[in-house]
């Protein structure tokens, strides 16, 4: 099994978090966070389901976040383990709560490195509930632009089938 070192691994994540800057910024779109996949590439997001290839992550990625250029993503840490990396991050909602405090849920990335700066895998995962009471708290409505959410997404969690970087990108 091939172990990529810490320091690549970090680095490709670190450009991740960059485009995720760049994307809050205005600066780009979310679809432009495909180019940090794999062709073959599995991304799981908590509400849409699952996406399978660089251009079908692509197209799911402009299309869900269309409505929610307003909200943003503060990175917590990161951790690496092998091929694997765990990302803490708040989902913050636009507006505060009545105390003034930021509408934070907290969300986690987990990803698969698999070499050349590129990741085959990623899911997210939050507390749908906790985000559903903080955007109820504040107020906010997804505007009318918003593209639906699909009737029946796709919830298999697995990750690609490449036994080359480990089962879930650990050395086990």
């Amino acid at each position: 099994m091939k172990v990529y070192p810490e320091s690549e691994v970090r680095a490709a994540w670190e450009h991740v978090l960059a485009a995720r800057e760049k994307i809050g910024r205005g600066e780009a779109d979310w679809g432009d966070l495909a180019e940090h996949f794999t062709e073959d590439a599995v991304y799981i997001d908590a509400v849409w389901g699952r996406y399978v290839g660089r251009e079908a992550i692509r197209t799911f990625m402009h299309d869900c976040m269309v409505g929610f250029e307003d909200w943003r993503f503060p990175t917590l840490w990161t951790l690496v383990k092998d091929n694997l990396v765990v990302c803490a991050f708040w989902s913050r909602v636009p507006g505060l709560k009545p105390n003034g405090d930021h509408a934070d849920c907290l969300c986690f990335s987990v990803a698969i490195y698999a070499g050349d700066g590129l990741f085959c895998y990623e899911t997210d995962v939050f507390n749908m509930a906790e985000l559903g009471v903080l955007v109820e708290e504040v107020g906010w409505t997804p505007p009318a632009n918003s593209s639906p959410v699909p009737q029946k997404p796709d919830r298999n969690q697995l990750p690609p089938d490449r036994p080359g970087i480990g089962h879930w990108g650990l050395a086990v």
